[in-house]
């Protein structure tokens, strides 16, 4: 057994990536485990590499891990081989008062990013949204924020936001917004636009996944009863084609489950994480 931080992330082959580090930071290390659970790797940036913090991770469809680096405003990118050691770091050209909150890398190198804008406005107003995709030096290669939604960061305090990027095995970005997903090539042109309605008034999409021409999102919805405690999410997936937006599934995880999705794939289902005794597990929920 272990403890895990944050989102979980896996590659098209269903090996699974973790953050194993505390849950106050997000540090590291991270944690990539072969898809049947007999191999593994540690990626840790060395004390000299490291930061003031480590933004966001992510996993290319072909297994190439990245960790997301800021320190006072710069942003950079480590690439990481795939039995842990550094493979490569790049400087990110990313214009200053930009906070970076999402990232993506294709097996092509192509890195999606998106945040929001700091222009100075008191708090309880929304910032500009930023989004952009550059090259595998770091690179602009164009300016995406002119349709990226803006940030309300008060809302944020009280209730989820809506949002998440993945990169597909078909070289795509798949962007997922409050109502739609928007599918990008590498060169940041817009080749969809996958109009969805959430399951619920109260859902918030907080997740997507790609998988042999499906997406998948994930959504949360909130409960609370008693404000003294701990509040009851419930999670929904809704399986969309890529191509057309049709739905082909829409489910609720059984209660039995933990709802924490690992993984998607559109052979094999959903793996969430689980336990088996003092042994990380996952169980697996067909979708066919």
């Amino acid at each position: 057994m272990f403890g895990t931080n944050g989102r979980t992330a896996c590659d098209a082959s269903g090996n699974i990536f973790f953050n194993v580090g505390s849950s106050i930071s997000r540090s590291g290390p991270f944690l990539g485990v072969s898809a049947d659970g007999r191999r593994h790797a540690i990626y840790e940036v060395p004390a000299k590499e490291n930061w003031r913090g480590n933004l966001a991770w992510t996993v290319t469809p072909g297994g190439d891990f990245y960790v997301l680096q800021e320190d006072f405003k710069e942003y950079r990118l480590i690439r990481f081989k795939s039995d842990g050691p550094i493979d490569g770091i790049s400087l990110l050209a990313i214009p200053p008062g930009v906070n970076l909150e999402q990232i993506a890398v294709n097996d092509n190198d192509r890195i999606y990013v998106a945040g929001y804008k700091s222009t100075g406005e008191p708090k309880d107003k929304a910032r500009p949204g930023f989004a952009a995709l550059l090259d595998n030096t770091g690179k602009l290669v164009l300016d995406l924020s002119a349709d990226a939604p803006e940030a309300d960061l008060k809302a944020r305090g009280t209730h989820p936001s809506d949002g998440d990027v993945t990169a597909g095995a078909d070289g795509r970005f798949y962007v997922l917004g409050s109502k739609d997903v928007v599918v990008l090539n590498q060169s940041g042109g817009v080749e969809g636009d996958l109009k969805f309605k959430k399951p619920t008034h109260d859902a918030y999409a907080r997740r997507i996944d790609y998988s042999k021409g499906l997406v998948s999102i994930i959504f949360h919805s909130v409960h609370r009863s008693d404000p003294n405690q701990a509040a009851d999410v419930e999670v929904r997936a809704l399986v969309l084609d890529a191509q057309t937006g049709d739905q082909r599934g829409d489910f609720v995880f059984d209660p039995a489950t933990t709802g924490s999705v690992i993984c998607f794939s559109a052979q094999e289902g959903y793996s969430l994480l689980a336990m088996d005794g003092n042994m990380a597990a996952k169980d697996i929920v067909p979708i066919r």
